[in-house]
């Protein structure tokens, strides 16, 4: 995020919060959540919730609203 606070331009912080977007996107529909394991399944609740606050955290930096649901 260096990058956009030298250059005053939010578009490094709009790629990576579209990255990151994708990358959970591409586990969400590799690794079903609700079907794993209960080990998995408490990891993989996890990470949707850590995904959730950091994608609400960016999403908040740029200025717009994170979803309450997808």
């Amino acid at each position: 995020m260096g990058t956009a606070c030298e250059e005053l331009s939010p578009t490094p912080i709009c790629h990576y919060a579209y990255e990151l977007a994708t990358l959970f996107n591409h586990f969400y529909t590799a690794c079903p959540i609700l079907k794993a394991e209960p080990e998995r399944q408490t990891y993989r609740l996890w990470l949707t919730a850590k995904f959730k606050e950091t994608i609400a955290e960016v999403l908040e930096v740029i200025g717009l609203p994170a979803p309450d649901r997808m």
